[in-house]
Protein backbone atom coordinates (compact mmCIF):
# COMPACT_ATOMS: atom_id res chain seq x y z
CA UNK A 1 0.00 0.00 0.00
CA UNK A 2 1.77 3.35 -0.99
CA UNK A 3 1.94 5.94 1.94
CA UNK A 4 -1.06 8.14 2.56
CA UNK A 5 -0.77 11.05 4.28
CA UNK A 6 -2.82 11.62 7.71
CA UNK A 7 -3.88 15.13 8.82
CA UNK A 8 -4.82 16.09 12.56
CA UNK A 9 -6.49 19.37 12.67
CA UNK A 10 -5.52 20.63 16.01
CA UNK A 11 -6.72 23.81 18.23
CA UNK A 12 -6.13 24.50 21.93
CA UNK A 13 -5.52 27.25 24.43
CA UNK A 14 -4.04 27.97 27.70
CA UNK A 15 -7.78 28.15 29.66
CA UNK A 16 -8.78 25.02 26.96
CA UNK A 17 -6.19 22.41 27.33
CA UNK A 18 -8.17 19.13 26.94
CA UNK A 19 -7.68 19.14 23.53
CA UNK A 20 -4.04 18.29 23.47
CA UNK A 21 -5.38 14.81 25.66
CA UNK A 22 -7.54 14.01 22.77
CA UNK A 23 -4.97 14.94 19.87
CA UNK A 24 -2.74 12.61 22.13
CA UNK A 25 -5.15 9.64 22.55
CA UNK A 26 -5.61 9.94 18.86
CA UNK A 27 -1.98 9.83 17.75
CA UNK A 28 -1.54 6.81 20.02
CA UNK A 29 -4.47 4.93 18.52
CA UNK A 30 -3.26 5.65 15.01
CA UNK A 31 0.05 4.92 15.32
CA UNK A 32 -1.14 1.66 17.62
CA UNK A 33 -3.69 0.49 14.79
CA UNK A 34 -1.50 1.74 11.35
CA UNK A 35 1.32 -0.17 10.01
CA UNK A 36 4.00 2.45 10.26
CA UNK A 37 5.22 2.36 6.66
CA UNK A 38 1.78 3.04 5.20
CA UNK A 39 1.41 6.37 6.23
CA UNK A 40 2.47 10.02 7.01
CA UNK A 41 0.91 11.37 10.48
CA UNK A 42 0.76 15.32 10.29
CA UNK A 43 -0.40 17.91 13.42
CA UNK A 44 -1.83 20.89 11.58
CA UNK A 45 -2.14 23.52 14.68
CA UNK A 46 -4.64 25.65 14.22
CA UNK A 47 -3.45 29.17 15.82
CA UNK A 48 -3.12 27.51 19.50
CA UNK A 49 -1.92 29.70 22.37
CA UNK A 50 1.91 28.94 22.23
CA UNK A 51 2.14 27.71 25.58
CA UNK A 52 -0.82 25.07 25.06
CA UNK A 53 0.96 24.06 21.56
CA UNK A 54 4.47 23.78 23.36
CA UNK A 55 2.96 21.46 25.79
CA UNK A 56 1.05 18.71 23.17
CA UNK A 57 4.74 18.89 21.05
CA UNK A 58 6.49 17.75 24.50
CA UNK A 59 4.59 14.67 24.47
CA UNK A 60 4.19 13.89 20.72
CA UNK A 61 6.49 11.08 19.39
CA UNK A 62 8.99 12.66 17.31
CA UNK A 63 7.91 11.15 14.49
CA UNK A 64 4.75 13.01 14.06
CA UNK A 65 5.13 16.43 12.25
CA UNK A 66 3.90 19.35 13.17
CA UNK A 67 2.88 22.37 11.08
CA UNK A 68 1.35 25.51 12.27
CA UNK A 69 -1.29 27.29 10.16
CA UNK A 70 0.66 30.62 8.69
CA UNK A 71 -2.61 32.00 7.23
CA UNK A 72 -4.15 34.77 8.76
CA UNK A 73 -7.48 33.33 10.11
CA UNK A 74 -7.98 31.11 13.18
CA UNK A 75 -11.15 29.76 11.27
CA UNK A 76 -11.52 26.00 10.92
CA UNK A 77 -12.03 27.07 7.03
CA UNK A 78 -8.49 28.25 7.18
CA UNK A 79 -6.80 25.14 9.10
CA UNK A 80 -8.42 23.15 6.33
CA UNK A 81 -6.77 25.16 3.66
CA UNK A 82 -3.18 24.47 5.36
CA UNK A 83 -4.18 20.79 5.05
CA UNK A 84 -4.70 21.53 2.03
CA UNK A 85 -1.51 23.14 0.85
CA UNK A 86 0.27 19.95 2.44
CA UNK A 87 -1.34 17.38 0.45
CA UNK A 88 1.65 16.04 -1.57
CA UNK A 89 0.75 12.28 -1.55
CA UNK A 90 -1.95 10.88 -3.88
CA UNK A 91 -4.84 10.07 -1.22
CA UNK A 92 -4.95 11.78 2.29
CA UNK A 93 -7.27 11.44 5.33
CA UNK A 94 -8.21 14.64 7.35
CA UNK A 95 -9.37 13.81 10.88
CA UNK A 96 -10.50 15.80 14.30
CA UNK A 97 -8.85 14.90 17.20
CA UNK A 98 -11.27 13.20 19.22
CA UNK A 99 -11.34 10.18 17.38
CA UNK A 100 -9.77 6.70 17.93
CA UNK A 101 -9.58 4.63 14.64
CA UNK A 102 -10.06 0.94 14.53
CA UNK A 103 -8.16 -2.05 12.98
CA UNK A 104 -7.69 -1.78 9.45
CA UNK A 105 -9.12 1.33 9.06
CA UNK A 106 -6.65 3.13 7.02
CA UNK A 107 -6.24 0.47 4.33
CA UNK A 108 -10.30 0.09 4.00
CA UNK A 109 -10.69 3.79 3.77
CA UNK A 110 -7.86 4.00 0.58
CA UNK A 111 -8.97 0.57 -0.86
CA UNK A 112 -13.07 1.92 -0.90
CA UNK A 113 -12.15 4.95 -2.14
CA UNK A 114 -9.62 3.57 -4.87
CA UNK A 115 -12.62 1.47 -5.92
CA UNK A 116 -14.85 4.51 -6.28
CA UNK A 117 -12.69 6.42 -8.36
CA UNK A 118 -12.77 3.63 -10.71
CA UNK A 119 -16.34 2.92 -10.54
CA UNK A 120 -17.60 6.92 -11.28
CA UNK A 121 -14.78 7.92 -12.82
CA UNK A 122 -14.78 10.81 -11.11
CA UNK A 123 -13.23 12.51 -8.01
CA UNK A 124 -14.73 10.72 -5.00
CA UNK A 125 -14.85 11.76 -0.68
CA UNK A 126 -15.37 9.26 1.64
CA UNK A 127 -16.84 9.69 5.07
CA UNK A 128 -16.40 6.61 7.97
CA UNK A 129 -18.84 5.67 9.96
CA UNK A 130 -18.97 6.70 12.95
CA UNK A 131 -19.15 4.43 16.26
CA UNK A 132 -19.31 5.66 19.65
CA UNK A 133 -15.71 6.93 21.79
CA UNK A 134 -14.73 4.69 24.16
CA UNK A 135 -14.26 7.02 26.89
CA UNK A 136 -17.94 6.19 28.51
CA UNK A 137 -18.20 7.58 31.69
CA UNK A 138 -18.02 11.38 33.33
CA UNK A 139 -15.23 9.98 35.79
CA UNK A 140 -12.59 9.28 32.89
CA UNK A 141 -13.26 12.63 31.94
CA UNK A 142 -12.75 13.96 35.72
CA UNK A 143 -9.38 12.61 35.35
CA UNK A 144 -7.89 15.93 33.37
CA UNK A 145 -11.43 18.52 34.18
CA UNK A 146 -10.19 21.52 36.33
CA UNK A 147 -8.77 24.85 35.98
CA UNK A 148 -7.65 25.19 32.49
CA UNK A 149 -8.80 22.08 30.97
CA UNK A 150 -12.12 20.21 29.95
CA UNK A 151 -15.13 20.02 32.10
CA UNK A 152 -18.16 17.95 31.11
CA UNK A 153 -21.27 20.25 31.58
CA UNK A 154 -24.54 20.19 30.12
CA UNK A 155 -24.45 23.60 28.55
CA UNK A 156 -21.59 22.37 25.79
CA UNK A 157 -23.59 19.40 24.96
CA UNK A 158 -21.29 16.92 25.59
CA UNK A 159 -22.59 13.43 26.27
CA UNK A 160 -20.68 11.00 28.46
CA UNK A 161 -23.06 8.63 26.69
CA UNK A 162 -22.17 6.36 23.86
CA UNK A 163 -25.01 7.75 20.99
CA UNK A 164 -24.67 4.81 19.17
CA UNK A 165 -23.78 4.14 15.17
CA UNK A 166 -24.30 6.74 13.73
CA UNK A 167 -23.87 8.08 9.42
CA UNK A 168 -23.09 11.82 8.41
CA UNK A 169 -26.43 11.56 6.41
CA UNK A 170 -25.68 15.19 5.31
CA UNK A 171 -22.46 13.83 3.50
CA UNK A 172 -20.64 17.11 5.36
CA UNK A 173 -17.46 17.27 4.92
CA UNK A 174 -15.53 16.65 8.59
CA UNK A 175 -13.37 13.27 8.82
CA UNK A 176 -13.10 12.26 5.22
CA UNK A 177 -10.41 10.40 2.90
CA UNK A 178 -10.10 12.01 -0.27
CA UNK A 179 -7.24 12.17 -2.95
CA UNK A 180 -5.33 14.89 -4.33
CA UNK A 181 -7.27 14.38 -7.46
CA UNK A 182 -10.28 15.28 -5.53
CA UNK A 183 -8.79 18.07 -3.83
CA UNK A 184 -7.54 20.21 -7.15
CA UNK A 185 -10.98 19.85 -8.78
CA UNK A 186 -12.63 21.37 -5.04
CA UNK A 187 -10.69 24.22 -4.36
CA UNK A 188 -9.89 25.97 -1.40
CA UNK A 189 -12.34 26.06 1.98
CA UNK A 190 -14.88 29.21 2.06
CA UNK A 191 -13.03 31.27 5.24
CA UNK A 192 -15.59 33.80 5.23
CA UNK A 193 -16.78 31.03 7.75
CA UNK A 194 -15.84 32.21 11.05
CA UNK A 195 -15.20 29.45 13.55
CA UNK A 196 -16.81 26.10 12.58
CA UNK A 197 -20.02 24.83 11.60
CA UNK A 198 -21.48 25.02 8.02
CA UNK A 199 -17.85 25.39 6.36
CA UNK A 200 -18.18 21.58 5.94
CA UNK A 201 -21.31 21.74 4.98
CA UNK A 202 -20.46 24.07 2.05
CA UNK A 203 -17.42 22.44 1.05
CA UNK A 204 -20.27 19.07 0.67
CA UNK A 205 -22.53 20.83 -1.53
CA UNK A 206 -19.22 22.56 -4.07
CA UNK A 207 -17.83 19.07 -4.20
CA UNK A 208 -20.83 17.46 -5.80
CA UNK A 209 -21.84 20.72 -7.78
CA UNK A 210 -18.49 20.09 -9.17
CA UNK A 211 -18.59 16.76 -9.86
CA UNK A 212 -16.88 14.97 -7.07
CA UNK A 213 -18.90 12.13 -5.45
CA UNK A 214 -19.43 12.45 -1.76
CA UNK A 215 -19.78 8.34 -0.15
CA UNK A 216 -19.87 7.05 3.13
CA UNK A 217 -18.20 3.84 3.89
CA UNK A 218 -19.49 1.03 4.92
CA UNK A 219 -15.78 -0.82 6.00
CA UNK A 220 -14.28 2.18 7.92
CA UNK A 221 -15.62 2.26 11.34
CA UNK A 222 -13.86 5.79 13.53
CA UNK A 223 -14.45 6.28 16.65
CA UNK A 224 -15.62 10.07 17.83
CA UNK A 225 -16.69 11.30 20.24
CA UNK A 226 -18.49 14.81 18.51
CA UNK A 227 -19.68 18.23 19.65
CA UNK A 228 -16.36 18.74 21.70
CA UNK A 229 -15.58 22.34 19.82
CA UNK A 230 -19.12 24.07 21.22
CA UNK A 231 -19.34 27.44 23.18
CA UNK A 232 -15.14 28.14 22.71
CA UNK A 233 -16.01 31.05 20.46
CA UNK A 234 -13.06 31.07 17.84
CA UNK A 235 -14.20 26.91 17.44
CA UNK A 236 -18.06 27.32 17.32
CA UNK A 237 -19.85 30.19 15.47
CA UNK A 238 -23.23 28.65 14.35
CA UNK A 239 -25.24 32.04 14.05
CA UNK A 240 -22.33 34.15 11.67
CA UNK A 241 -21.98 31.34 9.21
CA UNK A 242 -25.63 30.08 9.13
CA UNK A 243 -25.98 33.72 7.73
CA UNK A 244 -22.65 33.09 5.78
CA UNK A 245 -24.08 30.03 4.10
CA UNK A 246 -27.44 31.42 3.07
CA UNK A 247 -26.15 34.15 1.70
CA UNK A 248 -24.14 32.22 -0.70
CA UNK A 249 -26.55 29.27 -1.31
CA UNK A 250 -30.06 31.02 -0.49
CA UNK A 251 -33.06 30.37 2.60
CA UNK A 252 -34.21 27.47 0.37
CA UNK A 253 -31.21 25.44 0.05
CA UNK A 254 -30.45 26.13 4.05
CA UNK A 255 -34.05 24.93 4.40
CA UNK A 256 -33.47 21.83 2.38
CA UNK A 257 -30.43 21.02 4.65
CA UNK A 258 -31.68 20.92 7.65
CA UNK A 259 -34.57 19.00 6.79
CA UNK A 260 -32.00 16.43 4.69
CA UNK A 261 -33.37 16.46 1.39
CA UNK A 262 -30.56 18.77 -0.41
CA UNK A 263 -28.47 15.86 -0.42
CA UNK A 264 -31.15 13.44 -1.70
CA UNK A 265 -31.42 16.07 -4.33
CA UNK A 266 -28.29 16.83 -5.18
CA UNK A 267 -26.83 13.05 -5.57
CA UNK A 268 -30.25 12.39 -7.62
CA UNK A 269 -29.14 15.47 -10.16
CA UNK A 270 -25.53 14.34 -9.85
CA UNK A 271 -25.21 11.17 -10.26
Amino acid sequence: MEKVQVFILHWASSEHLWPNFFTLEAVHSIRSLTPPSSYELIVVDNHSEPTALEALKSKLPSDVRVVENDRSSQSVASGRNKVWSLVDSNYFVLLHPDVKVTRGWLSNFVAELKMAEQRYRKPCVITPTYVPYPLLDEEAFKRFSGPGHFVVNHELNVSCKPPGFWTDDGHQLMIFAASKWFRDIVGEWDERYTGANYDDCDMGITAILKGCKNLISHTTFIHHLQSMSKGFGALWDSVTNSKVFIKKWGKEMWNEMETGQLWIRLHREHP
